[in-house]
């Protein structure tokens, strides 16, 4: 190996992926050490013999760099350590004292994951002074910090294009004021109280550089608000007086599920697909929908290729099957409480009654419709008997897609 070239070897070891495979090639020479440390030391986790990330994490990475920083002759660049971390996690177990050790030998992170209840808006502050550089923020499960914490990352992380928030129940929708000139291409906002769907929150993304491309909204505890009609129609123009569309490259939109007061219909998710023609990925829970809302999404949303439909009222497998013709990247139906039944969709290799989605070899299958298949709305009326045998089983789909799963 000594007698190819650098660029060779390196190239042949960047196929290592597994830890403590790269770990034994820092081990071979000072050739292979060269290559591989920066990969070992990329995203550092401290792991057991048992391979379970180490309770102390933060801690024992903290000595590993503190340590290297220290050596008296500076062993084969161990001072430079942390200048090879590019993705950090922290959560509960690690101390906000240890993570500010870390952070501070490692001032080239661009991804950093923190969920930690016990770091507040001081302690943002401070981490976000020394991650300039960040690309990639996940703050999870922090009750403490509250909309300064958005101050603080959008004076001193201005590269950050990629947001989640989860579980931030101080946060209000003011919040995102800050963030609006940043250029965030993912925002995700998960369980932070009621104001993640409130229309004041969608006001605000209307003031959102025209660079966001994915949208998440979503809620897992029961009697969250849902996104609304009033919501929706935020994200649309509001008129000829105010004709600019908001999110114009929106690629990927998810909501909360549960319906809105007023709920979704026609009457602002056909101006919405007209708007955002860009859409790939979106999905709807609980609307009220009828055929003229898919014609929509054929005519103004050719790029759909996902789409995510649960407890929806208006829907029949016809309809269904219209829409998979009409938009030809369209790989993915997602039909979760849909209450369409098997027979309607022969593609489908099913073993219950009920379809819960539509794959790959699904939706070409229906667009090649060979026998010319047509069904009726009384085709999709399940009998006493069926009705009974649904709820006794859940429906068993096999796999029917290279995808994974919508989101």
């Amino acid at each position: 190996m000594d007698s190819l070239p650098y660029e060779v070897t390196s190239a042949i070891l960047d196929h290592i992926d597994y830890k403590k495979d790269i770990y034994q090639c820092t081990l071979v020479n000072k050739r292979f050490y060269n290559i591989m440390n920066p990969h070992l030391w990329y995203a550092p986790v401290r792991t057991s013999m048992f391979d379970d990330v180490n309770p102390e994490n933060a801690f024992s990475i903290a000595q590993c760099l503190h340590a290297a920083h220290n050596h008296p002759s500076g062993f084969i660049h161990a001072r430079d350590l942390g200048h090879y971390v590019r993705r950090l996690t922290f959560d509960s177990r690690d101390t906000p004292h240890h993570i500010f050790i870390v952070l501070e030998h490692t001032p080239f992170v661009e991804e950093l994951t923190l969920a930690n209840e016990n770091l507040d808006d001081i302690s943002l502050d401070w981490i976000f002074r020394h991650c300039p550089g960040l690309y990639t923020l996940t703050l999870r499960n922090m009750p403490l910090i509250t909309n300064d914490a958005m101050t603080s990352l959008a004076e001193y992380c201005r590269e950050v294009d990629d947001l989640t928030l989860e579980g931030c129940p101080r946060l209000t929708s003011e919040a995102l004021f800050p963030l609006h000139d940043m250029g965030i291409q993912r925002l995700h906002i998960r369980d932070c109280d009621t104001w993640g769907t409130h229309p004041k929150t969608a006001l605000l993304l209307r003031l959102f550089d025209h660079r966001l491309t994915d949208l998440c909204i979503f809620h897992t505890k029961p009697g969250t608000r849902a996104i609304n009609a009033t919501f929706l129609r935020c994200l649309s123009p509001l008129g000829t007086k105010n004709p600019e569309v908001p999110l114009p490259r929106l690629e990927s939109f998810y909501m909360a599920k549960g319906r809105g007061d007023p709920p979704l219909d026609n009457r602002v998710l056909i101006p919405f697909f007209k708007s955002h023609p860009l859409l790939a990925k979106f999905q709807l829970n609980e609307a009220i929908v009828n055929e003229d809302t898919f014609k929509a999404i054929a005519e103004y949303c050719p790029a759909m290729n996902q789409l995510e439909l649960s407890l929806v009222d208006g829907l029949s497998s016809q309809v269904i099957r219209n829409l998979v013709k009409a938009c030809p990247n369209l790989n993915w139906v997602g039909l979760t409480h849909c209450e369409l039944p098997r027979r309607c969709f022969p593609e489908v290799r099913t073993k219950g009654l009920l379809v819960d989605h539509l794959g790959q070899r699904s939706t070409r299958l229906i667009r090649l419709d060979k026998d010319k298949l047509v069904f009726k709305p009384e085709d999709d009326v399940l009998t006493v008997s069926e009705n009974e045998e649904a709820d006794a089983s859940d429906v068993v789909q096999e796999d029917d897609s290279d995808f994974d799963e919508f989101w």
